[in-house]
Order: C-alpha cells, then structure tokens, then sequence
C-alpha cells in the first residue's frame, strides 16, 4: 500500500498559491492602472512574485513509497524507483521534472 512521503500542502504551493497571487497581482495592476507615476515599476514588482513562485514551486514532487518502490510525481508523469536502487546512492538521470 502506498504512503504519502510528501507534504499535503504540495499541490497548494505548487498550484493554488501562485495563482492567486497572479490574480490578486493583476488585479491591483488593472485597479491602480493611471493612478500611479510609473506603473510599468509596479506592474513588474507586482508580477515578479508569482513568475518567481512558479520556478521555484513548479519542480515539487508528490512521493510516496510502498515495500519495494518509490512514486515520484511531478502531477504529469510518475517514476517508479525501486528503493533498493535509491537507498544504495543510485540516481536516475533525468530533467529537473520527471520524464516518465
């Protein structure tokens, strides 16, 4: 039976949080748009944030892990190592995301 070896909130960080960070960004952005001097400063500062969060939280990996193999996932593929291979300091060469 698999468990859970990731957090619970990684499709939260992963997904949620930097979509609505870009929707509260761009939603100030339209609001304040011709009351400030220079919003092409702020849009970039409101923007930054979640292109930032995406880089940064796009590689988290939903794993998990029974008697005999791993399960990493990026929500689009999945790998399945097995343990023994992973605990003896092997590691698959691959792309920053899983290549199933």
């Amino acid at each position: 039976m698999r468990r859970r070896l990731s957090a619970i909130s990684t499709p939260f960080y992963k997904f949620v949080l930097p979509a609505i960070w870009l929707a509260a960004s761009l939603a100030v952005i339209v609001l304040l748009i011709g009351q400030l001097p220079n919003i092409a400063l702020w849009s970039l500062l409101l923007l930054l944030p979640p292109v930032l969060m995406a880089y940064f939280f796009a590689p988290l990996k939903y794993v998990a892990a029974d008697d005999t193999r791993l399960y990493v996932s990026n929500y689009l593929n999945e790998t399945r190592p097995y343990r023994r291979s992973v605990a003896s300091g092997r590691t698959q060469v691959g792309t920053r995301f899983c290549s199933g």
